[in-house]
């Protein structure tokens, strides 16, 4: 019988997550005789090569990262489908295990793989992020989806504050309500009016802007 593998997002370049819990983790996986793999940044992974991620994958796999609804809509963005389980690295209890020597992987300069994903057991289809986004992230065929990520204003999580289901997850971001870690209610607003107000105008002023450049 195959040893379990174990792959861990080590989040090289936004550091979401401690070193330390990454080492004591690997602590844990080598004392179980379990086999491991590191990936630099799961998120960049999932966008410029995620059929990697496929083959890597398989139903003896456990996958590592952080924000369980993150991690899901991620691997769903990747289309990967095989995997026995996924774990949110901050939420695991690896207080007794003692961190090992181990050299983690750099993230790559070229691109920090900050990009939305959509939790689609929240998302409601109503195309707002499409129409509220500048930049062309996102597109409605019969569903909405994500079809140029790299496109993404580097830490802009504008979108998922005005979605109206909370369905747009930013896993690199900070707060809490943004990267799928925590639900706002409901009956409150995610994005402050003044805010909103500006963001229109500024999307006013850049489609100005294209037909003015058309034009001349």
């Amino acid at each position: 019988m195959d040893k379990t593998k174990n792959l861990i997002c080590t989040c090289g370049s936004a550091k979401c997550l401690e070193e330390s819990d990454i080492l004591r983790l690997i602590s844990k996986i080598k004392s179980a005789g379990e086999d491991f793999v590191l990936l630099d940044d799961l998120c960049r992974i999932a966008v410029d090569n995620p059929k990697k991620l496929q083959e890597l994958c398989d139903n003896e796999t456990n996958i590592y990262a952080c924000q369980s609804r993150a991690l899901a809509a991620i691997l769903n963005y990747a289309n990967v489908k095989n995997f026995a389980a996924t774990f949110d690295i901050k939420t695991l209890n690896l207080s007794a295990e003692t961190p090992v020597s181990e050299s983690l992987p750099q993230a790559l300069a070229s691109w920090s793989g900050w990009y939305p994903a959509i939790d689609y057991s929240a998302c409601t289809n109503c195309s707002k992020c499409v129409d509220f986004c500048l930049f062309g992230v996102y597109k409605k065929d019969e569903f909405v989806k994500v079809v140029n990520p790299q496109n993404c204003k580097d830490r802009c999580p504008a979108c998922a504050r005005m979605c109206p289901a909370q369905a747009i997850i930013f896993p690199k971001c900070d707060d809490e309500f943004l990267n799928g870690t925590k639900l706002l209610d409901k009956n409150k607003s995610t994005l402050d009016g003044s805010f909103y107000e500006a963001l229109r105008l500024r999307r006013a002023h850049s489609k100005a802007a294209v037909k003015n450049n058309d034009e001349a």
